[in-house]
């Protein structure tokens, strides 16, 4: 697996926009950590913080009205957690791309549920957090390019969402972890996506993305 990472990494690095400008909105109810993050952000030319929020009530208001591309959102905060924030915004049609920020590992599972792109641990460092959004902007760009391929009608619904998880380099336990199915069921998927795509690897896959 880690060979089929690197292979797309390379192939997608290469094709990245060094011009996209993703608006990001921080919630946090520690000031330090809030300032913290600006720093780090700042060293990514591919994302501008727009808003920085330390209450998260009033973090709901901010992220309704100004429809952040991705949600930089602390885990626990007094009042609402991260969670109840993203749940807030969820009921109200909105579903931006979220990475927790955190110090606590212990949330990892349910942020994963939630479908939350990246969790991080504070202290955050600028190459993480430059590797996190670079890597969001690929898989992007991946998702994209997915509905241009003529094979994308012939799979199922959830043999996509197995197809896009091996593209972002999931393993099979963690896809199904992701999707509550055994890794049994999520290799059975595999077969059945090599079967019908025509490719032999998962590397060969990858490459038909961009081939």
């Amino acid at each position: 697996m880690l060979k089929y990472i690197y292979i797309f990494d390379l192939v997608i690095f290469e094709q990245t926009n060094p011009l996209v400008n993703l608006r990001a909105i921080i919630v946090d109810d520690e000031a330090i950590s809030r300032k913290r993050l600006e720093h780090v952000a700042s060293f990514c030319d591919e994302i501008k913080v727009i808003d920085s929020v330390g209450v998260p009530e009033e973090a709901v208001v901010k992220i309704l009205e100004l429809k952040p591309d991705i949600l930089l959102l602390d885990v626990e905060m007094p009042g609402m957690t991260g969670f109840d924030v993203l749940d807030a915004v969820n009921k109200q049609g909105f579903n931006p791309t979220v990475i927790f920020v955190t110090a606590y590992d212990k949330y990892a599972i349910k942020a994963i549920r939630t479908k939350a792109f990246d969790y991080l641990l504070k202290p955050i460092h600028i190459e993480e957090f430059k590797g996190t959004i670079k890597r969001f902007i690929r898989e992007q760009e991946a998702e994209s390019l997915f509905g241009k391929l003529q094979f994308s009608e012939s799979l199922s619904s959830r043999e996509v969402e197995v197809l896009m998880l091996l593209i972002k380099g999931k393993s099979s336990k963690e896809i199904g972890e992701i999707l509550f199915v055994s890794k049994n069921t999520v290799d059975t998927h595999r077969r059945k996506i090599l079967d019908k795509t025509g490719a032999k690897t998962t590397a060969e896959l990858i490459a038909m993305f961009y081939g």
